[in-house]
């Protein structure tokens, strides 16, 4: 029986083994040879005690002491023995016994000496002897009265005489009587216990083992009451012990042990709910409770599962295992009834008699489920063939039609995915982004997206992860194929393998105005734009989207810069470069060269060759709106952008468009007509131009408070100049 370490305190752990019943009986037995050595002890000086007792008692008998007249009889009341003395205190004389004439006799010499001489006539011997030993004997005068004490029990010395060689022994234990003297007590106590001390001796080596355990033992003496109960429990322990092996199997399961013990109440409920396999239908539970409609159980006879709908026990499915079964009888004269194992469902068989299919209800019966039963007998010798069918029901079903329509459907949605790649918003009417900090930004909805071949979920309010942004540059906001979202100045290597493309913004040199009419406070803080924030279904119309700002309620897009001298170089609009006007006209489209000068058409057909169109005098004023009104910037801004810090960021718009008024005057398309031919701009690309004016929108640096939202001024056809430029809109597209 294995028994259990743990502390005095401790709650006793499963399997904490600490000593088995062999190793506590070897301390015990340890212990009890200890006990047996002590007693050994005590006996040897009992056995001592003993002597000298009789020792005693010997001279008590030999010497009689003082008396009136002669004894006797000894003291002890036994008869006189030859030699014994006594003191007569009536004549004052030491007398003798003589047993040959059982006299008493005098030993006188006279009455002063004759005691004397009496004596050392009777010890001669031992006064020669004496005279041999004088120098003991002078020692032995020096502890006079220890020998006076020893002359009182001389016949306890010669007893004690007689056994010197033990009392030799007894004296080499001086130390042990010693220490049992002290433990008397406890020597008494054991002697209390021979019998068990003897039992203890006979089992010494397992005390000695059980010594060897000490700690162990009084670790469990701590526990002496689990063990007691472990005791009470010791055939249940052994049985546990049989089966080790399936104990340490569920050990290795405890998980699920412990799933099933959280979900007892549901395991409980299958056994009443499935009944097992039976013969027939049962009529009550396992448990002799009723039926419950949902009971299942399974039918040996039939081989079926059945299910119990409140009324009735009914077959949860075909009983055919397959859609069709064959079996074959050779029939017995008049034979009717034919028994087809495992059952048929009710109704779906057909039953051929010598080949010839017979007509259900009228030549034959189907429907028990276990027989056919034809309506005439068979001859003997004929065949019988059974089909039995198997029985199911069609859920809801679509026709070929509808089928080949979903296809369709299908293979366009595929064709789609597979060319443009998946990518979907909870919410599609606004941008997939928003701002959320001057540097920062996450999703502003729900997105579903094709990476690498695999769909990703990202909620709403996923952050974008942002590297250092520079001021005035466009930045790609890559997904990777674990969902991350990264932004990235490469708008064709993703910043993680595999990663797409799918939106982007533009950090700006400074801020937009409010949206309040002459507001005029863009500032100069860098900064995302948040109106120039797109995705792959929410973006401008034209191809490349960097350097754009959305206008309105996603009324059109705009440049937030002016038209780059350079557009064919990067992007057509963008920051810190020579905008194209005269000194710097527009690159041909043809890259072949740039135009003689900015002229209206020259600046038209530049922008449209990206997808832009010039901004007509409506969508100028709102692209517009929060400049600093009536006022322009006094100087050639050089470059664009910010270069004059607050100088230009007061002509900041509230969609992020810089530079937009009081800077350098824009083209517009809008036109005045004339019905004569006028001067043409490029007379070798056609002989016939009959516009004699366009407008320029938005005043230019010199125009001092000519220059606003609304600043509208019509000029040649065939007019350029340094403070006029173009900037390009172009058309919003939702394309979820």
């Amino acid at each position: 029986m294995p028994i259990f370490r743990g502390s005095s305190d401790a709650t006793l752990g499963s399997g904490q083994i600490v000593a088995t019943a062999g190793e506590i009986v070897d301390a015990l037995n340890a212990a009890l040879a200890a006990q047996s050595a002590a007693e050994t002890a005590e006996t040897n000086a009992e056995v001592a005690q003993a002597a000298a007792e009789a020792a005693l008692d010997n001279f008590d008998d030999r010497y009689l002491g003082a008396k009136t007249s002669d004894p006797t009889v000894d003291n002890d009341g036994d008869p006189l023995i030859d030699g014994a003395l006594y003191y007569n205190t009536t004549d004052n004389v030491t007398k003798v016994y003589d047993l040959g004439t059982t006299t008493w006799l005098n030993l006188l010499l006279s009455a002063s000496d004759q005691a004397n001489v009496n004596i050392v006539a009777g010890i001669a011997s031992d006064v020669s002897t004496v005279a041999g030993i004088e120098t003991e004997v002078t020692t032995v005068s020096g502890i006079n009265s220890d020998v006076t004490t020893v002359s009182g029990i001389s016949a306890d010395v010669t007893t004690v005489s007689g056994i010197s060689s033990d009392v030799t022994t007894v004296a080499a234990d001086g130390t042990d009587i010693g220490t049992v003297a002290t433990d008397i007590t406890n020597v008494n106590t054991v002697a209390g216990i021979s019998s068990d001390v003897t039992t203890v001796s006979g089992i010494s080596t397992d005390v000695t083992d059980v010594s060897g355990v000490s700690a162990d033992v009084t670790t469990v003496a701590g526990i002496s009451s689990e063990v007691t109960t472990l005791a009470g429990v010791s055939t249940d322990i052994t049985t546990v012990a049989g089966i080790e092996s399936d104990v340490s199997s569920v050990a290795a399961i405890d998980t699920d042990v412990t799933t099933v013990a959280a979900n007892v109440a549901d395991v409980t409920n299958f056994s009443d709910v499935y009944l097992g396999p039976k013969a027939s239908a049962p009529t009550l539970r396992n448990d002799g409770s009723a039926l419950q409609v949902g009971d299942l159980y399974f039918d040996t006879t039939v081989e079926e599962m059945r299910v119990y709908d409140g009324a009735a026990w009914q077959a949860t499915g075909s009983t055919v295992n397959g859609t069709s079964q064959r079996q074959s009888f050779t029939a017995t004269a008049s034979q009717t009834t034919f028994t087809v194992t495992g059952g048929y469902d009710s109704g779906f068989a057909d039953v051929y008699l010598n080949g010839a299919k017979l007509v259900n209800g009228t030549d034959v019966d189907v429907s028990s489920g276990s027989d056919v039963v034809l309506t005439n007998g068979a001859d003997a010798g004929d065949s019988v063939d059974v089909v039995a069918y198997g029985a199911f029901e069609l859920a809801d079903t679509y026709t070929k039609a509808e089928v080949d329509g979903f296809v369709s459907d299908l293979e366009t949605d595929i064709a789609d995915i597979s060319s443009a790649g998946f990518f979907h918003k909870a919410v599609p009417q606004q941008p997939a982004w928003t701002k959320t900090g001057n540097d920062t930004a996450e999703t502003a909805t729900a997105l579903t997206i094709e990476v690498n071949g695999g769909i990703v979920e990202i909620p709403s309010g996923t952050s974008i992860s942002m590297p250092t942004l520079s001021a005035g540059t466009d930045y790609a906001i890559w997904v990777a194929p674990d969902g991350t979202l990264e932004a990235d100045t490469s708008f064709t290597t993703p910043p993680t393998a595999n990663g797409r493309r799918v939106g982007g913004f533009h950090y700006a040199p400074g801020g937009n105005a409010s949206f309040d009419l002459d507001a005029g406070d863009g500032g100069t803080t860098a900064q995302i734009n948040e109106f120039s924030f797109y995705d792959l279904t929410w973006r401008p119309s034209v191809i490349d989207p960097r350097g754009l700002t959305c206008v309105g309620d996603g009324a059109f897009w705009t440049g937030i810069y002016h038209l780059a001298g350079q557009h064919l170089s990067g992007a057509p609009h963008r920051h810190g470069v020579d905008p194209a006007r005269d000194g710097n006209p527009p690159r041909l489209v043809d890259d072949s060269g740039n135009y003689p000068d900015a002229q209206p058409m020259n600046i038209f057909e530049a922008l449209r060759y990206h997808g832009f169109r010039s901004p007509r005098v409506e969508e100028f004023q709102l692209l517009a709106f929060g400049t600093n009104e009536a006022a322009s910037r006094g100087s050639d801004p050089g470059t664009t952008g910010l270069p004059g810090g607050s100088t230009d960021a007061q002509f900041t718009s509230h969609w992020g468009v810089i530079q937009s008024t009081g800077v350098i005057a824009l083209w517009s398309n809008d036109s005045i007509l004339s019905t004569s031919d006028e001067t043409l701009p490029n007379p070798s690309r056609g002989d016939r131009f009959r516009v004699s004016r366009f407008a320029f929108l938005g005043g230019a640096w010199s125009l001092g408070s000519d220059s606003g939202s609304r600043s509208v001024t019509a000029f040649t056809a065939t007019g350029s100049s340094t403070a006029l430029g173009g900037r390009g809109v172009c058309d919003h597209l939702i394309l979820d």
